[in-house]
């Protein structure tokens, strides 16, 4: 019963999902540290469900292309989640700093009992991005789960409204609308200042914000203290999601010039489905139907559990290797070498959807020759090259953060004069806005800040 994640699974997204098929998916959307907690839980939950003593077993990635074979119903399942430290995983992560998704499921489980709600919600918590935003859409992503759009939004709507307040929005503005309406409904200029006016607010164009309002300047002040209560980034302040907090899901190294990838397996315990529980299904001949009943439904959702982590270890494996090949470049060079790609390009190479992709890269990391880099970098639609070849954003980025280093301090470049450096000395063709919002992205401030 093994499932093989490839271009078969595809169309059954677009059926309604069976719980199994949605903890797959749950699973394989976890980054490194939420999955750690995953698997407490359900070693609390489940007690046919163990950690492995610590003892030489067979690990995991040795067998990601020999595959379970025949025997998976016989317990070969049992043996297969690895990891390289003698501590209990309890232990382990009692003194973690609690995770926004952790903390959002949380919330999540107590507002509803629906299944079907419960699983379109933790598909959403497990898509946010680092900065606890909801990016992506709605009708996709509907049609990923085999829902309606309409279900998802009502869904997405309820979590936006959970703590922190505006989890879940599209960006950072939305964030503050969100929160604007739930906490401070009875100030509508606050949401007009939010919605329209956020631009003229950064330049402290006070008069022209006034007018537009029909309130005094001293009101905008005021709203503007208020705004200022609120959080335009969800997740911060939940230190699994802050960068110093990165634990990488994937690492990519040379060895005699050869770029290998291995999945960071450190931390997981070894699992396996309870001896005792096994047996008693064994010798179950005479027990009482209710009790055997009890105990294989237990075992099932072990062995299921299992192979959930079996084949998020294998994708995740599968996909970064894919990247890896098309990315070359940048692993050797650097990110001025990063070459455009979208997920379609990874989907095809691995034999998976788009949305297992997307799923597989979120929120998770690599640690490669050039840094740690967040899987989800490596993708994105090329900039128009003067040569003919495209560039990657991540790229451009580079070459503009490069171009600032070396200007003079006591005169430096306007976005203009980096746009004409982009055309002349990498061929790259943008826009002088893209060129600002590149430099912002960066935290390159504008010229007449950096001047010296």
């Amino acid at each position: 019963m093994r499932l093989e994640l490839t271009h078969r699974i595809a169309p059954a997204l677009h059926l309604r999902m069976t719980p199994q098929m949605f903890q797959l998916m749950h699973i394989l959307a976890r980054p490194s540290l939420e999955l750690r907690h995953e698997i407490a839980e359900a070693l609390t939950d489940n007690p046919a469900l163990e950690e492995e003593p610590n003892e030489d077993t067979t690990r995991l990635l040795d067998h990601l292309d020999g595959g379970f074979g025949p025997d998976l119903t016989r317990g070969a399942l049992e043996r297969e989640v690895v990891d390289d430290s003698d501590d209990s995983i309890l232990d382990r992560i009692a003194g973690g700093a609690t995770g926004l998704a952790e903390h959002l499921s949380a919330q999540l489980r107590e507002e509803t009992g629906d299944e079907a709600t419960r699983a379109i919600g933790e598909w959403i918590i497990g898509n946010l991005d680092g900065d606890g935003y909801f990016r992506e859409d709605v009708a996709s992503f509907a049609a990923s789960l085999g829902v309606t759009p309409g279900e998802v939004a009502a869904v997405l709507r309820r979590i936006q409204q959970f703590d922190p307040v505006g989890v879940g929005a599209a960006d950072a503005r939305d964030c503050l609308l969100i929160q604007a309406r739930v906490r401070f409904s009875d100030r509508p200029q606050l949401e007009r200042l939010i919605e329209c006016h956020l631009p003229d607010l950064t330049r402290r164009r006070y008069p022209v914000i006034a007018r537009a309002l029909g309130v005094s300047v001293d009101d905008v002040r005021a709203e503007e203290r208020v705004l200022r209560t609120l959080n335009p980034r969800p997740a911060r302040g939940f230190g699994r999601d802050t960068p110093a907090h990165i634990t990488p899901d994937v690492r990519i190294f040379k060895v005699d010039g050869e770029l290998i990838v291995r999945v960071n397996d450190n931390g997981l315990p070894k699992l396996r489905v309870s001896a005792h529980f096994r047996r008693i299904l064994h010798d179950a001949r005479g027990a009482r139907s209710d009790a055997v009943a009890y105990v294989r439904v237990r075992v099932e959702a072990a062995k299921w559990f299992i192979q959930c982590i079996y084949e998020r270890q294998r994708t995740i494996l599968k996909v970064t290797e894919a990247i890896v090949e098309r990315q070359r470049d940048f692993f050797e060079h650097g990110r001025q070498y990063l070459r455009p790609m979208i997920l379609r390009d990874v989907a095809d190479d691995v034999g998976v959807c788009e949305s297992t992709v997307s799923r597989v890269t979120s929120r998770k990391y690599a640690e490669t020759p050039q840094g740690v880099v967040e899987l989800k970098h490596f993708f994105g639609t090329g900039i128009k090259g003067a040569n003919g070849i495209a560039v990657a954003p991540e790229a451009a980025k580079e070459m503009i953060r490069r171009i600032v280093g070396l200007e003079d301090r006591r005169c430096p470049l306007s976005d203009q004069q980096i746009l004409a450096r982009l055309r002349s000395d990498h061929g790259v063709v943008i826009a002088r806005r893209t060129v600002a919002k590149y430099r912002d992205v960066l935290g390159i401030a504008g010229s007449s800040v950096r001047k010296q």
